[in-house]
């Protein structure tokens, strides 16, 4: 138990100094229901807009320019590890529908794989 509380204030201590790892504003997503690493411009692909704020290491998000309620929370995570590199991830919550995203933030921008509760899955970026 010790060890925990102890790793858990290395994170607290950690997220307050590293800043937005995901910017707020305005990003552009493309989405694609075709699970192959890379999003293809195809029938099923789509773009969307998405207006981030966030706060160190989370992020809150939703939709904009169309009518879609969702709410989108996040978190990046970091390693020392593997410095520069931030894993993101984000659930969808909407009023029956569930979506999980996965990606790497690299250069400005996230590409990475979404899978709903219904059991449907593609490839996303997000760029600003």
């Amino acid at each position: 138990m010790k060890s925990a509380v102890s790793l858990m204030l290395v994170f607290a201590v950690a997220a307050a100094f590293c800043g937005n790892l995901v910017p707020s504003g305005s990003w552009t997503m493309e989405r694609d229901t075709e699970l192959n690493g890379a999003v293809r411009n195809s029938e099923n692909s789509r773009t969307l807009s998405l207006e981030l704020t966030s706060n160190e290491d989370r992020f809150f998000a939703t939709y904009s320019g169309i009518s879609n309620d969702a709410v989108m929370l996040g978190r990046a995570y970091t390693s020392e590890r593997h410095p520069g590199q931030v894993l993101v991830t984000f659930t969808q919550y909407d009023t029956d529908f569930y979506a999980t995203f996965v990606g790497h933030l690299e250069n400005g921008y996230i590409s990475g794989t979404w899978f709903t509760a219904s059991g449907n899955s593609g490839d996303f970026t997000m760029r600003r």
